[in-house]
């Protein structure tokens, strides 16, 4: 009797027309309601509610909580099925009840091994779309999917990964599933419509979990032949989650701008804004395309977030397409009204990118430094070296909030990269704030940490401008020496947790400079007067050629014969002669970093890498193995000049400074998936700053 009414009842609820002939059944039959009816009921609410207008209707109702209620009761009956369908309906109908759920999760915890691929991702799939992140039922999940991944469907293995990523679990927590779901992918690529394709790529970009350039390769191919089928979400999320990728593909990027170009006037402004910044990621200009971007983003720039405004200019600025003077007003006129909503690294990103076009609204500029303060404790040491520069940039200079950034950069010191310090230093000079106690300091650092060609061209312009303003470099640089350098180095490699191994070379090596420098603070070296200024060519270590730091023709600074023989008796230094290059080896010469040596015109390279310009000289430093001939370089020495091998022997140069900004790295990277989820808002802060001149 008890079965067969119950069977009576589920043919009524399937037969039902619209969600009152539904719920009139829970209020007359609520009593005989088993696990079956009750997950039909839920089942048959969500999809009425999917296909109609009347979702807002069905959760006033009373009658829904009743029949929650009826479902806590009866979950211990629930087969997988059941409770991966109510799940569903939860999620469908944004029922978001936490004790159903929770209940649900446990009753799942318990069954899950007789869970099926589709009950697996419809479960996973509703707490995502819920907002709701059971810790412990997705690692369950995780591990129970791996073994059936060959029963997933394309749509199955796209709902996963998209679920995985909404609930913010980073990648390499389930390296094993993201890298079985690609190798599945691959095989069933074909079968992927636009939402899969585009849905499994954006969760890999927001899961930061690169899947091999195979699947990427396969996905762009299928992209290629089904790109008049995407929606315009899709592919705005598609490039986006190509360039969060790093993985540029010419057919792809021509075939989805062809494709935008047609579905424009669709684009909405979170659209236009992660299309923009996918571009200039991938450094890809469009052509045209990019002028009606603009237009559209013209016509409804009074919708577009903080970060759409701060993602859209930045990626500009990097495309290097000047937008015209009336688009950069209406975006500062519309910032200006949500100033206080931008994150850090937006307000960064815009005042670079109004400063790469040389736009200067005062009004805005007071905006942003006012902002700024009250934020500027989470500001990286990169935001307040880029912000710098975009200040020296637009020659705007907030006292007040200069000396808080002096300040914090102080305190964060063994957190500056190379693209940093050198952006600092270049914009601290343009500013003729290089007299600044901080500034010596950053230059000390600079000297163990810039190796890079983008950022030693940095520093060559910085050396450039203080040659211009002053003619010689500050006192303070110059009393700063390597000691100070090295050992900001040491507290950078702590907090990058370099291997001890590493850690203890590098302090042996502190050892050594650190003789050195006891020297160089009672030597000629400290007062810029005692210096010996010679413009002869020939001489060693002139500061000229391409090879050294500072490359170009120009003067040289020179030590007296006693003071050398005082630094090779420290140092160790390893000389060649000039017309024969033949070495004159010492027995306690420390091992290079570089071991770098220089011809005709090249530069000098520096234990670390670092070199002043050389004229025809040929330096080095070498390690030699017990080799004694300490006299014949003491001699060899006499006959030369010892080139200085760090920035404060630098060479004054003769030649004007060339100008130009560094390169901003990309803002955020906020993003909405097809089910308007909203993306992360941590951008590849590990994008490079490089010169975009």
């Amino acid at each position: 009797g008890a079965i067969e009414k119950a069977k009576r009842l589920n043919y009524k609820l399937k037969d039902a027309k619209d969600w009152k002939g539904i719920l009139r059944q829970v209020e007359i039959n609520l009593d005989i309601f088993n696990e079956v009816n009750i997950a039909t009921a839920l089942h048959r609410l969500a999809k009425i509610a999917r296909d109609s207008n009347e979702k807002t209707k069905i959760l006033r109702d009373p009658r829904l909580a009743s029949l929650e209620t009826k479902a806590q009761e009866n979950l211990k009956l629930f087969t997988p099925q059941q409770l991966s369908n109510s799940a569903w309906a939860c999620a469908t109908l944004s029922y978001n009840s936490m004790p159903l759920l929770r209940g649900i999760e446990q009753q799942a915890l318990l069954k899950l091994e007789k869970f099926n691929s589709q009950d697996l991702t419809n479960t996973i799939w509703a707490y995502a779309k819920l907002s709701y992140k059971p810790k412990q039922l997705m690692n369950a999940i995780a591990k129970e999917a791996l073994h059936k991944l060959y029963d997933f469907n394309p749509q199955g293995l796209a709902n996963t990964l998209w679920a995985f990523a909404t609930l913010n679990h980073y990648g390499e927590q389930y390296p094993d599933l993201l890298s079985g779901i690609a190798v599945e992918a691959s095989k069933k690529i074909q079968n992927f419509n636009p939402q899969n394709l585009a849905n499994s790529c954006w969760a890999y970009a927001r899961l930061n979990f690169h899947p091999g350039n195979a699947l990427l390769e396969k996905i762009a191919q299928a992209v290629v032949h089904k790109v008049d089928y995407f929606k315009p979400q899709e592919l705005a999320n598609l490039i986006w989650a190509m360039a969060k990728l790093n993985y540029r593909c010419e057919s792809l990027l021509a075939s989805v701008s062809y494709a935008a170009d047609r579905r424009l006037g669709s684009y909405n402004p979170q659209n236009l804004a992660n299309t923009c910044w996918a571009y200039a990621v991938l450094e890809y200009h469009p052509g045209p395309l990019m002028h009606k971007i603009i237009l559209q983003a013209e016509r409804c720039i009074t919708d577009f977030s903080q970060q759409g405004l701060s993602n859209t200019v930045w990626a500009l600025a990097k495309l290097r397409y000047n937008p015209g003077d009336q688009f950069l007003l209406k975006v500062a006129c519309e910032a200006s009204k949500k100033i206080t909503s931008f994150s850090p690294q937006g307000l960064v990103n815009f005042a670079w990118a109004f400063a790469f076009f040389g736009k200067y609204y005062l009004d805005l500029m007071d905006l942003i430094c006012r902002e700024v303060e009250t934020k500027l404790h989470a500001f990286t040491t990169q935001d307040l070296a880029s912000l710098t520069w975009a200040l020296a940039k637009l020659e705007y200079h907030p006292g007040p909030l200069m000396t808080k950034i002096l300040e914090l950069s102080e305190r964060r010191l063994c957190y500056f990269q190379a693209p940093a310090l050198a952006e600092m230093i270049y914009a601290l000079v343009e500013m003729d704030l290089y007299q600044v106690p901080v500034f010596a300091k950053l230059w000390d650092l600079s000297t163990v940490m810039v190796q890079g060609e983008k950022e030693i061209e940095m520093i060559r312009r910085a050396v450039d401008a203080m040659v211009v303003k002053g003619g010689v470099l500050p006192v303070e640089v110059a009393k700063h020496g390597q000691v100070a350098g090295r050992q900001h180095h040491q507290q950078h490699q702590h907090h990058q947790h370099h291997l001890h191994q590493q850690h203890q070379r590098s302090l042996q090596r502190d050892v050594h400079i650190a003789s050195a420098e006891a020297l160089l603070s009672q030597s000629s070296i400290s007062s810029l007067s005692s210096l010996s200024v010679t413009s002869t060519q020939a001489t060693a270590a002139t500061a000229g050629g391409a090879g050294g730091m500072w490359g170009g023709p120009g003067w040289e600074l020179r030590e007296t014969d006693s003071f050398k023989r005082q630094a090779e008796s420290l140092l160790g230094l390893s000389f060649f002669d000039a017309p024969g290059q033949k070495e004159v080896p010492l027995p306690s010469a420390p091992k290079t970093a570089a071991g770098a040596k220089v011809g005709p015109g090249g530069g000098l390279g520096g234990y670390d890498g670092l070199g002043l310009g050389g004229g025809s000289s040929h330096h080095r430093f070498d390690h030699d193995h017990g080799r004694g001939h300490r006299q014949a370089a003491a001699e060899q020495l006499q006959q030369q000049q010892w080139a200085p091998r760090r920035h404060e022997r630098l060479a004054l140069r003769t030649h004007a400074p060339v100008q130009g900004p560094p390169e901003r790295s990309q803002g955020g990277d906020n993003n909405n998936n097809n089910n308007n989820s909203n993306n992360s808002t941590k951008a590849l802060k590990a994008a490079t700053r490089s010169d975009l001149f």
